[in-house]
């Protein structure tokens, strides 16, 4: 009996710390309803919305195991609230119509360079490999434009937009077709540009987006993201806002983006387990941090990542059916 005794108390200290682990998780799963990113640390969680729950899978099977009724059950709920969260995306896809399939097709590539990337020749090449009709590049710094000017991105892109800084906020449009109402705006200081360019014979509204990191600086990534929402919301359609947003698809601000009646690429063609961040230079689990997002009649055929030798983010190449 005693021996008995001591063995169900081993067991309870056990309990401890993953009760522990339970209850935090809980506890963001319940911000994730209710705050949703109002505070700095639950708009980070919420970004690995994909990752953090999974310890309830293995608490959850094992305390069922254990019978451990109680805390399997906590557990299974935060496992349904995860996938709650991240299955629907899987079901957003855009089927491929007959007429987008006859309609003329173009690529746009996005890549944030990183500003302090000092190797500049490999990415420049990868980006000219794509043969984009549009690319929009985010950190362009001096050091960085004097390196496009001397690649081969200028023959094949004659029309250029930029603002090129010191800082991370840099960004430039090229285009192999003209730019027209070419404005660049801000959002809390950095750039956003936006122009029309002709693309399959029709007009398409472009933005392009990077928004201010979170991780230092809160309140103008907060700030910013609302200039950004009123900057997309303006912009006359077919819209396609393109560039790395600085959030996954389980913050607030990205989901408020699609309620303007845009679609995500990578959801379109059924990739929204991709991940573009933080392409091997950090020890973090990857997110998909950068998007395009395109209003109908824009149809996503294809997406898929790229290298980003450098830098770390992974470029984007999306093709798409321009259908008239």
């Amino acid at each position: 009996m005693p021996s008995g005794m001591s063995a169900k108390r081993v067991g309870q200290l056990v309990l401890i710390p993953i009760w522990a682990v339970v209850l935090v998780l809980l506890g963001l799963a319940a911000a994730h309803v209710l705050e949703f990113d109002h505070e700095h640390a639950f708009m980070l969680a919420n970004a690995y919305t994909l990752w953090i729950y999974f310890p309830a899978y293995v608490i959850a099977v094992a305390a069922a195991c254990f019978r451990a009724w109680r805390l399997a059950f906590v557990a299974a709920l935060i496992v349904v609230a995860q996938l709650a969260w991240v299955l629907p995306p899987l079901f957003r896809t855009v089927p491929v119509s007959a007429a987008a399939l006859r309609a003329p097709h173009a690529r746009v590539v996005s890549a944030n360079l990183r500003f302090d990337n000092t190797e500049h020749a490999p990415l420049l090449r990868e980006l000219a490999g794509y043969h984009a009709e549009v690319i929009v590049l985010e950190e362009v710094t001096p050091a960085w434009w004097k390196a496009i000017q001397r690649s081969a991105l200028p023959s094949s892109y004659p029309h250029v937009v930029r603002d090129v800084r010191d800082d991370p906020g840099g960004m430039a449009i090229l285009s192999r077709h003209r730019l027209t109402h070419v404005v660049v705006r801000r959002a809390d200081g950095w750039p956003i540009i936006t122009a029309t360019a002709v693309l399959g014979g029709r007009p398409i509204h472009l933005a392009g987006v990077h928004l201010i990191a979170p991780l230092e600086t809160f309140a103008r990534n907060q700030k910013a993201q609302r200039e950004i929402t009123a900057i997309a919301r303006r912009l006359p359609r077919p819209r396609m806002l393109v560039g790395d947003f600085n959030a996954s698809p389980y913050n607030r601000w990205y989901r408020q983006l699609l309620d303007l009646g845009v679609r995500d690429a990578h959801e379109a063609v059924g990739r929204s387990f991709a991940t573009t961040w933080p392409n091997g230079r950090h020890l973090v689990p990857p997110l998909l941090l950068d998007h395009l997002l395109v209003d109908p009649p824009i149809v996503p055929l294809h997406v898929r990542e790229g290298r980003g030798e450098g830098s770390d983010h992974r470029p984007i190449v999306v093709d798409l059916a321009i259908v008239p």
